[in-house]
C-alpha cells in the first residue's frame, strides 16, 4: 500500500488537473488507492462513474473487490461497460444525462481502453471528458503497443498537457518509417 507520503504526492499531482493516471498491477491495491482519492473529494461530486470492460464488470470477484473497497461510496457508484458506451446509443445517452445532471468523478479501469483515437469507445469517452469534474485512469501498464497509446490518455486527463495534435505527438515521439 502507498505510504502517507506517497499518497500526499499522489494528491498533489491529482489536484493540478483534478485528474490522474494510476499504473498499478495489483487490483486490490489499485482500488484502495483510487477510493482513497475518491473519498478525499467526496463532497465535490454527486456520483462516481466507473467505466470498465464488460468481461471485467461481469466478474463476481471484481465486483466484490470493487464494493469492498468502495465501502459507503458504493451508493454513489454507477458502472458502465465501455463496450456499451461505444456501440449502444441508449447507454451512451444514459451516461451523458447522468453527467449532465450530476457532478461526476469518472474512473476508467483498464486505461488501455483509451488508446486508439479512431476507435468508437475512445471517441465517446473523450467527447464526454469535460462533463466529468474528476477523471482517473487506472491501468496495469501505460502502453499496450506503442507510445501512441499515451496520446489519448493524456487528452482524457487534460488537453493542455501535451498542447499538440495527435499527428504532432506522433511526429515528435515516434520514429515513422
Amino acid at each position: 500500500m502507498a505510504t502517507k507520503q506517497d499518497f500526499k504526492s499522489i494528491i498533489r499531482r491529482f489536484e493540478v488537473y483534478n485528474a490522474g493516471i494510476l499504473y498499478v498491477r495489483k487490483r486490490s491495491k489499485k482500488f484502495k488507492i483510487a477510493f482513497k482519492i475518491i473519498k478525499k473529494y467526496q463532497d465535490l461530486f454527486d456520483k462516481v462513474v466507473w467505466i470498465a470492460p464488460i468481461r471485467t464488470l461481469n466478474s463476481p470477484e471484481y465486483c466484490n473487490d470493487l464494493k469492498t473497497c468502495a465501502g459507503r461510496m458504493a451508493k454513489k457508484l454507477n458502472c458502465f461497460a465501455v463496450e456499451n458506451i461505444s456501440i449502444n446509443d441508449e447507454k451512451y445517452l444514459e451516461l451523458y444525462n447522468l453527467a449532465t445532471d450530476n457532478r461526476i468523478f469518472c474512473v476508467v479501469d483498464d486505461g488501455l481502453l483509451i488508446k486508439n483515437t479512431t476507435a468508437g469507445k475512445t471517441k465517446r469517452i473523450l467527447a464526454m471528458k469535460d462533463k466529468f469534474d474528476f477523471r482517473l485512469i487506472m491501468s496495469d501498464a501505460p502502453l499496450a503497443q506503442s507510445i501512441s497509446d499515451l496520446y489519448a490518455q493524456m487528452e482524457f486527463i487534460d488537453s493542455s498537457i501535451l498542447k499538440m495534435t495527435e499527428m504532432q505527438f506522433l511526429h515528435n515521439y515516434m520514429n515513422i518509417y
